[in-house]
């Protein structure tokens, strides 16, 4: 389980966003994925969730 102030700031770094626009972004793409929200999140779904906000980035 990982939570999220292990992942939402560094994705933020790398993409040169605040964190609470990461925390967002992060939290609608999970909703896409069908990804329960919530502090602590197991490392497939943050993986996922990962790929998908890289995926947005990438545009």
């Amino acid at each position: 389980m990982r939570t999220l102030a292990d992942w939402i700031p560094t994705l933020a770094a790398k993409y040169d966003t605040p964190d609470l626009v990461m925390h967002l972004t992060a939290q609608r793409l999970a909703g896409r994925l069908g990804i329960t929200w919530a502090k602590d999140m197991p490392d497939s779904d943050v993986q996922a969730v990962i790929a998908a906000v890289d995926a947005r980035y990438a545009r």
